[in-house]
């Protein structure tokens, strides 16, 4: 199985031409350059069916230059810059995958010098190396599994950090020079093991394996968010996109296990990766959400995209905005705050200011901040606000509620906004529609498809 497994570090070796350029008529014009991750090249027989560039070129209606290869590094793209100029001057758009390879080539280099360490007599060049992991010569293999974890700390993955990062800058400003007005988004480097370290607690060596890329691309990543705020180009957080996935268990790459020995250690993004790649570019473009778990079709995607959209709600984490989330009371009440014009940001805790604003206005008596949200009490905070701001709501306040089979269940206290929101649209019946659950927690999706249809009655 340890053969297997460390099989990974071949995979790291190879290399294959570049896909073709495919170009989608638009008007605008998209520039993909990098490594592998960008030409969309896996190791199996199962090909990517769609790399994330064509996937953004299409979704946004960009003509595609696919001008990336596997094996870049930061060293060899700096070097065919001259001879790519036109294409940057030409693009709209660019986007840049790089880094991954200048570590794995100090990886090669760093396994080498403790080779010969061990064994004075065998000296290993980087090349030589590379062709022991390629052949899965087994002693090496196992050999490589017990100096891997100092690799991060080794002189070999500082002086490529430090390389990389004086490449990378140059890079960066070498395509700004050519093109300024061009939208340059780049892709942070991900841990391709942290789902396969996550469902294999029994196979320590791929904790291992995933500890040692997380520290190594840590690296390339550090550099890329400092060139970001020197240089003023955006950054697609591909790492972290792929940990929430990782998170909500989905495998963004192509590493898999089976057991006993059926094992797949490629690190190349698979299609659940490229797509979220594309989703997350896209979003940085700002033509579509920055969420994981938010579906195309999906009953609140609309309601998501209104909300985020308009800056009514935000995510609850990276890449996340948990839609079947239960809405607390401050979470609302702080949303509404915001939209009415209130700085959220000052206070001690994050709910302050709206809480401070809900009570001097009226819309909720500012208790219980960290309870559930019910779906009454949210359609009272929106009757409140509306009269706020002198909505006639009179309207809808008559509502006969008796068809709903437990309106019964409405307290007193909350009849005449309850009564409001179904006459005005802002709440419907749940379940098969029969009931109004007022007392049910309200979710963060259900939150925001009530707020698109509130807001636009204000506007």
């Amino acid at each position: 199985m340890k053969k297997r497994l460390l099989s990974l570090f071949c995979i790291l070796a190879l290399c294959l031409s570049p896909l073709p350029a495919v170009a989608f008529a638009a008007d605008e014009t998209y520039l993909a350059l990098g490594d592998s991750i960008s030409t969309g090249y896996v190791l199996s027989e199962d090909k990517i069916e769609t790399p994330f560039p064509y996937q953004v070129a299409k979704e946004n209606g960009f003509t595609l230059t696919n001008l990336a290869e596997n094996g870049e590094t930061s060293t060899s793209l700096k070097g065919k810059l001259p001879e790519l100029s036109n294409a940057i001057a030409a693009a709209d758009v660019i986007t840049l995958t790089i880094g991954g390879n200048d570590m794995v080539n100090a990886l090669y280099a760093y396994l080498g010098e403790q080779y010969a360490a061990e064994y004075p007599d065998q000296q290993l060049t980087a090349e030589q190396v590379q062709q022991k992991l390629m052949l899965g010569d087994l002693s090496f293999l196992l050999f490589t599994m017990d100096v891997i974890d100092g690799f991060a700390a080794s002189p070999q993955a500082s002086a490529a950090a430090l390389s990389f990062g004086q490449n990378f800058t140059e890079i960066v400003s070498k395509i700004k020079e050519v093109n300024a007005d061009a939208t340059l988004l780049v892709t942070t480097q991900y841990n391709p093991y942290s789902y396969l370290a996550s469902v294999n607690a029994s196979l320590p060596q791929a904790q291992t394996v995933s500890d040692a890329f997380k520290t190594g691309v840590a690296f390339v990543n550090n550099a890329i968010s400092a060139a970001s705020k020197q240089l003023g180009f955006t950054v697609v957080d591909v790492y972290s996109v792929f940990e929430a996935a990782v998170a909500a268990g989905t495998n963004p790459c192509c590493p898999s296990y089976t057991f006993p020995t059926t094992i797949n250690l490629d690190f190349h993004p698979n299609q659940t990766g490229h797509d979220l790649i594309a989703q997350f570019i896209t979003a940085a473009l700002g033509r579509g959400l920055p969420f994981i778990d938010v579906a195309e079709g999906a009953w609140y995607a609309d309601a998501v995209r209104y909300v985020y959209e308009n800056g009514l709600m935000e995510g609850t984490g990276t890449a996340v905005f948990s839609p079947d989330t239960t809405m607390t009371r401050a979470m609302f009440l702080t949303i509404l705050a915001r939209y009415a014009g209130v700085d959220t940001s000052v206070g001690d805790t994050w709910y302050q200011a709206g809480a401070a604003w809900a009570v001097e206005t009226g819309v909720s008596d500012g208790t219980n901040l960290d309870q559930p949200l019910t779906r009454e009490q949210l359609a009272t905070m929106l009757w409140r606000y509306a009269q706020l701001k002198d909505y006639n709501v009179s309207v809808g306040e008559e509502t006969n509620i008796l068809s709903f089979t437990d309106a019964q269940d409405v307290s007193e206290w909350a009849m005449s906004a309850v009564q409001w929101a179904c006459g005005a649209g802002v709440i419907n019946g749940t379940g098969d529609g029969s009931t109004l659950s007022p007392q049910g927690s309200a979710s963060r999706a259900e939150a925001a498809t009530m707020l698109m249809r509130f807001v636009p009655m204000l506007q």
